[in-house]
């Protein structure tokens, strides 16, 4: 006993973790930045929140969550629907005292039959009832907890209904319609229960308070769930939040692409932000930028900062002018009041068709205000006559603020000779200077301020050249010469705060630049200080969105962040975030669900760009895949790789096979590692200081070694002539003792030996796969695109890069990419189903018996043991004809089948599983049908369950076993020992139960100690036959009595007397205990296993035989006067016998067809020996 106690606590400090499923997450926010938070939605999270559902997380301030800075809200959608935890509710009634919601439970749109007397199980303890039915109408009646709550009579093709009332509003809870009845049962149709929730302002839930408002300014009440008196403070690893519906998890995070900024210019850096410069070389402290930007930059920010996007104005109370624009423009003014904008225009009259021109004055949120039409100088030719000047007047009360004005009209074959504003201030956007070739020529002096790069592209011959530009602010001088003919020129502006003046002297070209023009110094003004966009980490997108400043966090890695729940399905589909139909970048942090992602490793990016600028055919310019290298590896098309070797053209990649923290080692048990690998512990040493590994591929051993405590086991294979790493584990603990040996091993790594090779240049399918370096960090990246033309339709799923990933594009000009998720353990070779079946569940609560039935499977029926409501869960079972193929670890024993079952794990804590085995499959292999186990593939080997014999028949033996993951893979094997089945136990238990402490050892030493006396008293390690053999001894003993007690006779060893009294006594014992065994059997058979769990009746069996033998054929003299019992005597006697018999019977009956005869004869016996001793009795009195 101390032995066995040491060694389990020695396995539990061999303890490993395994991972629980598959993570769906939101992207990625950045911690202790900036002022913006961090909002994750069903926009930017599809797989993790639904529609009506946000959680807000402000991080600006460090890691503390409290009330202020976390929240997670269900959002009321027009008081209509809202989601609460993923779940959607109708809203009955809302406001900010409280909410009443209504959730479907139940709905059912098929018919349904209902049979009177019985009744339909629903949700959450309702149930319908048929109570009566007539030729026209029938009786329901509507139950919760076998509580009636409406009892009604419905009419064929009417609706039977039931109504709650709250706050004075009915509400309708359950409704159905009676479409048919048939005898003794009806048809319904359109069934759906609705259960009501009332939530309260102010009342708790857990560590959070629910506050009833409106949280996203829509005006609609929301429900806000957010922390009440309680500060988290996450640190790196997981925080469940709230209610453990969610996990918040922090981490270290590493993004590979800020590493190719250190080629541009580095404006500043402080503690929180770096600021690069892509078009320029300015040098400003990191809060002067944030607080006072470049005008008309475009600032692309990789996390939440607070930049000024104000515009500074400075009011002009008096009138502004801009004068001599060609063509369309587009102005931006500042004025507030009585507005009058005054438009002088002058046909050119080069261009034949009307010169009409139209006049808007737009609102900032572009709302059309007012718009008038100066109209054709009613020269519609091309004969080079300008036209009179024409003016327009638009007059409009408005606001203080800026608004929008465009005026548009001749195809530029007419002048804008004055734009003139009544009061306040006035820009013009790329404009076109008319200058010294048109009607009145002028020089011009522009004003902007702006860190930013003017194009000046001149128009018409080199009558207009030479001229200079100057452009001076402050001490800032610099001049542009202007020769050759319709070449663009360029000039950068370094950003300031001063005003830069443009002379220009003859004019005739046009200005391209994000910044706005005014035509007087005082006049100016900037619509915004900045444009600020979210950071795609893509240097194609910086260039197409012609971004100046690029901000991201000071240190890389940084401390990230995200949200995540755990998918444990077999198969599902995760989301990227949604895109209208334009340039559109989605990356590793914005859709981790999408590509690889490894928090604890984070050294992996990929990304994808589709820049179709509203165009629906994409080429391989327009869209592209890209795996960014780092280091030695690289996530490639969502998974993990290693980088073998590269050696241009081509890159050699293995694949992550295993990524396994801990596992424990039992001596001779063989482990599958991942693949087509196997491990197994072949001995350790006495002193528990090395262990032998031995590594096998396609169950051939293929590297053995002795490994030192500490140290690492590696497996290279040879690759272009050099040694690369395939497998490697360290050896962390082992323990030897008398009867076996355990090793822990931990940081286990298995890549494929398959190799994937990337060779640049080459047309895969409808890929090209390219070696580039698109990050500039000295490595090889992946770039994918493709040989032909993709192109998006609207309404439509089309599969992209070799069906890694779907783009599903809606109705609605939105897209998204969507990945499809499957556990390896659902993939099922069908050539290799013998048969299967399947089960939808209908809705099932606790405490319920719901036992799946398969009449025709060797798997004979499960019970689900649930923790709650489970509804519409699917449950398979295939019986397959040969352990799949990848698969290679055998299990222990003859194995008679193997079966896959799958059922969605939702609330099902376990299961019991009923299965049986042939008996001459026992007979042909020479298996006694007690050494018959279940075992589940878990976790890379076999695992045999304790299993129980629950009886038999001449045909079948019959089994059952209790299974915690039901979902898994499974084999009927002979042959097995009960220590194995034990041994196997402990295995799963050490692999279970992380970082227990000794106690927890014991308890669970305790649990296995349990089992295996359940595992004896079912009989399993004892011989089949066991009781009939107790029975034939039994026989055997009563023989040699019985030959003795007649020799000693017969010899005159015993005299007359001692024979009478012994005789007497005997027959007195017989009684008593005859009597005593048949109401012990009745007792056990009655009260299941009550007698027999504490005394083995078999044994009182044999005593009781023993003293009737010798009872029966005790002394009797010739002299002795023989009489009859009586009738009533001979009937309870045979009675009593009969009883025996039956009783007997139901206790071997599992023996199959053997039962039947031994049963009879014991019965016969039992009448026999008493009709006998009646007569004996009567001699003797």
């Amino acid at each position: 006993m101390n032995f066995r106690i040491i060694m389990l606590f020695c396995l539990l400090l061999l303890v490993g973790a395994s991972a629980a499923g598959e993570e769906i997450r939101s992207p990625v926010c950045p911690v202790s930045f900036g002022s913006t938070p961090c909002i994750i939605n069903i926009t930017n999270s599809p797989s993790l929140l639904s529609d009506y559902e946000e959680i807000y997380i402000d991080t600006s301030n460090g890691y503390y969550l409290t009330d202020s800075n976390f929240y997670y809200a269900g959002l009321n959608y027009k008081n209509s629907q809202i989601d609460l935890f993923s779940i959607r509710h109708n809203v009955s009634s809302i406001n900010t005292g409280k909410a009443v919601l209504t959730g479907e439970l139940y709905k059912n749109d098929n018919s349904l039959q209902v049979i009177i007397g019985k009744e339909l199980i629903l949700k959450n303890g309702y149930t319908l009832e048929l109570v009566d039915a007539g030729e026209d109408g029938a009786v329901f009646s509507l139950k919760r907890n076998n509580v009636i709550l409406e009892t009604g009579t419905v009419n064929r093709n009417k609706i039977f209904s039931y109504n709650i009332t709250i706050d004075g509003k009915e509400i309708e809870i359950f409704r159905t319609k009676l479409t048919g009845i048939f005898g003794n049962s009806a048809v319904i149709t359109g069934t759906y229960l609705r259960d009501t929730r009332i939530i309260r302002n102010g009342e708790s839930f857990g560590d959070y308070e629910i506050n009833l408002k409106d949280i996203d300014g829509d005006r609609d009440v929301d429900i806000v769930y957010s922390l009440k008196n309680k500060t988290f403070l996450p640190d790196e690893g997981a925080t469940p939040l709230p209610g453990g519906f969610f996990t918040l998890r922090t981490y270290p995070a590493y993004v590979p692409f800020y590493e190719s900024l250190d080629r541009f210019n580095l404006i500043g850096k402080d503690s929180n932000f770096r600021i690069y410069s892509i078009n320029d070389n300015l040098k400003m402290s990191v809060p002067s930028f944030l607080s006072s930007p470049p005008d008309g930059s475009v600032i692309a920010a990789g996390l939440p900062v607070g930049i000024n996007t104000k515009p500074t104005v400075t009011y002009k109370d008096s009138n502004s002018i801009i004068s001599e624009l060609r063509g369309n423009h587009i102005f931006y003014i500042y004025t507030a009041g009585d507005l009058s904008l005054s438009v002088t225009k002058q046909d050119l009259n080069w261009y034949n068709g009307s010169d009409a021109f139209e006049v808007k004055l737009y609102s900032s949120a572009n709302k059309l205000i007012k718009n008038i039409t100066i109209p054709d100088d009613g020269n519609a030719g091309n004969n080079h006559i300008s036209g009179y000047l024409q003016n327009g007047i638009l007059t409009a009360e408005v606001e203080e603020g800026i608004y929008k004005v465009t005026m548009i009209g001749g195809n530029g074959d007419l002048i804008i000779r004055s734009v003139e504003l009544n009061k306040g201030n006035i820009v013009v956007q790329n404009p076109f200077l008319a200058g010294i070739l048109y009607p009145d020529p002028v020089k011009f002096n522009l004003y902007t301020r702006a860190g930013d790069r003017l194009k000046l592209d001149t128009y018409h011959n080199t009558s207009v050249l030479p001229q200079t530009v100057n452009i001076s602010s402050g001490s800032y001088i610099q001049s542009l010469s202007i020769t050759p003919d319709k070449v663009p020129y360029y000039i950068d502006l370094p950003p300031g705060n001063e005003l830069y003046k443009i002379e220009i002297p003859k004019g005739d070209f046009i200005i391209t630049a994000n910044s706005y023009f005014s035509f007087s110094s005082d006049s100016y003004f900037s619509t915004s200080s900045a444009k600020v966009l979210q950071l795609q980490n893509s240097m194609d997108w910086l260039n197409k969105n012609k971004v100046d400043y690029v901000i991201i966090p000071s240190s890389n890695p940084f401390t990230g962040l995200y949200f995540y729940k755990t998918k444990t399905d077999k198969e599902y589909y995760v989301r990227s975030p949604k895109s209208p139909w334009a340039d559109y970048t989605i990356d590793t942090w914005s859709a981790p669900n999408i590509f690889h992602f490894n928090p604890a490793e984070n050294n992996t990016w990929e990304y994808l760009v589709m820049n179709n600028s509203g165009v629906t055919d994409l080429n391989r310019d327009r869209l592209k895949y890209v795996a960014v290298r780092t280091q030695g590896n690289i996530g490639y098309r969502g998974e993990f790789y290693k980088v073998m070797d590269e050696t241009l053209p081509e890159m050699v990649l293995s694949r992550k096979v295993s990524d396994i923290d801990n596992k424990t080692l039992l001596l001779n048990r063989e482990w599958q590692v991942g693949g087509i690998y196997t491990l197994a512990l072949e001995d350790v040493d006495s002193e528990g200081k090395f262990a032998v590994l031995e590594l096998s591929r396609l169950n051939m051993p293929v590297s053995r070694q002795i490994i030192s405590r500490g140290s690492i086991m590696f497996y290279n294979i040879s690759l272009k002539g050099k040694d690369v790493t395939i497998f490697q584990a360290k050896l962390t603990d082992v323990f030897h003792g008398a009867n076996t040996g355990i090793v822990k091993l931990s940081d286990i790594e298995l890549y494929d030996e398959d190799m994937t090779v990337i060779k640049s240049g080459a047309s895969v399918g409808n890929e090209i796969l390219t070696l580039s370096d698109v990050n500039n960090d000295g490595l090889l990246d992946i770039v994918v695109t493709r040989n032909s033309v993709f192109n998006i339709e609207k309404s439509t799923r089309k599969t992209l890069f070799n069906s890694y990933l779907d783009l599903v594009a809606d109705g609605g000009g939105t897209f998204y990419l969507e990945r499809k998720v499957i556990s390896p353990s659902a993939v099922t070779n069908s050539s290799n189903i013998a048969r299967e079946t399947s089960y939808t569940l209908a809705p099932y609560f606790p405490g319920n018996n719901m036992t799946l039935t398969f009449p025709d499977f060797d798997i004979t029926a499960i019970a689900l043991d649930v923790s709650g409501l489970i509804d519409q869960v699917k449950a398979s079972l295939k019986e397959l004809k040969n352990m799949p193929d990848d698969i290679i670890v055998v299990p222990d024993g003859v194995v008679y089948k193997y079966f896959s079952i799958s059922i969605d794990k939702e609330n099902i804590k376990n299961a019991t599983v009923y299965f049986r085995v042939n008996r001459q499959w026992l007979t042909y292999n020479n298996i006694s049908d007690t050494s018959v186990a279940l075992s589940e593939f878990h976790d890379g080997s076999w695992e045999a369950i304790p299993t129980y014999v629950t009886g038999g028949d001449g045909k079948f033996a019959y089994y059952s076993a209790k299974v915690n993951d039901i979902s898994a893979l499974f084999s009927i094997s002979g042959g097995i020992s009960s220590d194995r089945v034990l041994a196997s136990q402990a295995d799963i238990a050490s692999q279970a139960i992380p970082d227990a402490g000794k106690a927890g050892l014991l308890e669970e030493y305790k649990q296995s100690g349990i089992a295996a006396m359940s595992l004896a008293q079912a009989g399993i390690g004892q011989n089949p036959r066991s009781d009939l053999n107790l029975i034939i001894l039994a026989f055997s003993s009563i023989s040699v009595v019985i030959s003795v007690f007649l020799v000693a006779r017969r010899a005159g060893v015993l005299n007359s007397k001692t024979v009478s009294f012994l005789s007497r006594l005997c027959s007195e014992i017989f009684n008593s205990l005859l009597l005593t065994f048949l109401l012990l059997l009745l007792i056990d058979n009655i009260w299941d296993n009550s007698v027999t769990k504490n005394l083995n009746l078999n044994h009182l069996m044999i005593i009781v035989f023993i003293f009737g033998i010798i009872s029966l054929y005790g002394n009797k003299t010739e002299t002795d006067k023989i009489t009859v019992a009586t009738k009533k005597e001979y009937i309870t006697t045979a009675g009593i016998g009969i009883l025996g018999m039956i009783i007997i019977w139901s206790k071997i009956n599992y023996m199959g067809f053997i039962s039947y005869p031994i049963s009879i004869i014991s019965g016969i016996l039992i009448v026999l020996l008493s009709f006998l001793m009646l007569e004996d009795n009567d001699v003797l009195n």
